[in-house]
């Protein structure tokens, strides 16, 4: 199944709504990577994805959970970068939520 990213290529230019599709592609990168790493089970943990102005930010709900994503951060700086390569990631924030 392909993904909305994949279906609008090309034509993101003329929409309004460019910033939420590049957001959109790099939140999909990086819950692709967590599933490779973890497995489709952790995606419990994860209660939030944005990316606003080059910033990634990843709420997950396990203090536990975020510090192992901290330490893991450069893997998944380069994941997101070569599966969304148009769109940098300058920083991502890892926090705990609710």
């Amino acid at each position: 199944m392909k993904s909305l990213g994949d279906l609008l290529k090309g034509h993101e230019r003329r929409l309004p709504f460019r910033q939420s599709l590049r957001a959109s592609r790099v939140c999909q990168a990086a819950r692709q990577w967590i599933v490779a790493t973890w497995g489709q089970e952790v995606m419990e943990l994860v209660a939030l994805c944005t990316f606003r102005e080059g910033v990634l930010s990843v709420g997950v709900s396990s203090s536990p959970f975020a510090e192992e994503l901290r330490l893991r951060e450069q893997e998944l700086r380069s994941s997101v970068r070569a599966a969304a390569p148009k769109e940098p990631v300058a920083h991502i924030r890892i926090f705990v939520s609710g």
